[in-house]
């Protein structure tokens, strides 16, 4: 199975070349369904490199590793799924600049923070990953 990250600009080359159809634009952004083979056409079609292998070598999509980000940074999640999180992170400059976006932001906030740990209420978390994805699908 492959995946289309961040990067990908829509310029529709690997629909064209993906001869199951399992290219589909869902939510203003490419994803590849479940009736792909597993070819790899797309991927070596992709001008920008917006293509890469997920199943079989437990690599993570964009999408996986910014749903959780939060549990990530405060080491909530289990090990195996923090190591896929890291290799991804190597790979993924759009990750990584959410990422470090991401530290940077709590950081600063951490000294106006009272002495117990402040709770962003769900609301807020869910707005702004919708607005984080929001501007990456945008860019």
């Amino acid at each position: 199975m492959y995946s289309i990250g961040w990067e990908c600009t829509k310029c529709n080359v690997c629909k064209e070349v993906c001869a199951v159809g399992a290219i589909t634009l869902r939510d203003n952004r490419y994803t590849i369904t479940e009736s792909c083979t597993g070819c790899g056409e797309c991927a070596k079609a992709c001008p920008v490199g917006a293509i890469n292998e997920t199943e079989g070598n437990g690599d993570m999509n964009c999408e996986d590793v910014l749903d959780c980000l939060s549990q990530y940074f405060d080491g909530e999640i289990e090990s195996s799924l923090s190591v896929k999180i890291k290799l991804h992170l190597e790979k993924c400059a759009y990750c990584r600049i959410i990422w470090n976006t991401f530290k940077k932001t709590i950081e600063f906030i951490r000294p106006y923070a009272t002495a117990s740990r402040v709770k962003v209420s769900d609301d807020i978390h869910s707005r702004l990953i919708y607005h984080l994805r929001k501007n990456l699908q945008e860019s």
